[in-house]
């Protein structure tokens, strides 16, 4: 999530917005963006059935601690996903840079 907080502007400046949605309770998920606040919204999954909905929860986990694959879904201004991009491991991230080029690409120019 680092590399979306820094690029943040970016994506404002195309006219996205950014959701997160992570596998924790509410309590621990305020606490973590009480130390380290974000520039888009984080949503609680604790019991991880969004996770499981679009198929991006790890069984396996960390640790022995179920987590989510990180994944990202871009869907157009009707709600229609044009991208997905899922990481095949716990800790592998899409490239802001490949997201922002995704976007452009749905951006109509003006």
């Amino acid at each position: 999530m680092v590399g979306l907080r820094e690029a943040s502007s970016l994506f404002q400046q195309q006219q996205v917005r950014l959701l997160g949605v992570v596998g924790e309770r509410l309590a621990r998920l305020q606490a973590h963006v009480a130390k380290s606040p974000l520039p888009f919204r984080l949503l609680a999954d604790a019991d991880g059935s969004t996770l499981k909905t679009y198929g991006v929860f790890h069984k396996d986990g960390l640790a022995g601690r179920k987590v989510a694959y990180p994944a990202v879904f871009l869907l157009d201004g009707e709600g229609i996903i044009r991208l997905i991009s899922v990481g095949s491991t716990p800790r592998e991230r899409p490239p802001v840079k490949l997201l922002l080029q995704a976007v452009a690409m749905l951006t109509p120019a003006a």
